[in-house]
């Protein structure tokens, strides 16, 4: 038995995938799903690393808010983005979390009483981008 994957973004719906297990960053910590998994609805994390496995093969990608469903055998991930590890250009990544990170020591600096926690939350999308891109690299 396996499941069907669907990751949906504003931008783009990915290929329906025919999977073994899934493991998604919900809001409280990881979701691991094998088929015949009770039915669910979860809120993602910020950001996080989805990890799908079809016939021994592991496959890695960055998501970033949105809600995952499970019915039946079919997991629909819908996501603000998505990004599969193998696409991330690693050198752009680590450009975008230096520039997140000084973003966020600015308007500390500057606004110290205003909610920052759209930059804390952009800030923690890039690091995790990058984590997945060295992840994948490392194998």
């Amino acid at each position: 038995m396996s499941l069907t994957l669907d990751i949906v973004t504003p931008e783009r719906a990915f290929p329906s995938q025919t999977v073994d297990e899934v493991v998604l960053p919900a809001l409280d910590g990881e979701i691991g799903v094998l088929p015949g998994h009770a039915a669910l609805m979860s809120q993602l994390g910020v950001a996080g690393l989805l990890t799908y496995r079809q016939g021994g093969k592991e496959t890695l990608a960055f998501v970033a808010q949105g809600f995952v469903e499970v019915l039946g055998n079919r997991v629909t991930v819908l996501t603000e983005r998505a990004e599969l590890a193998e696409d991330i250009d690693i050198e752009e990544a680590r450009t975008r979390l230096r520039e997140a990170e000084l973003a966020l020591r600015k308007a500390e600096a500057e606004r110290p009483d205003e909610d920052l926690s759209r930059l804390r939350a952009e800030l923690e999308a890039a690091l995790v981008r990058v984590k997945t891109a060295e992840r994948y690299m490392s194998r």
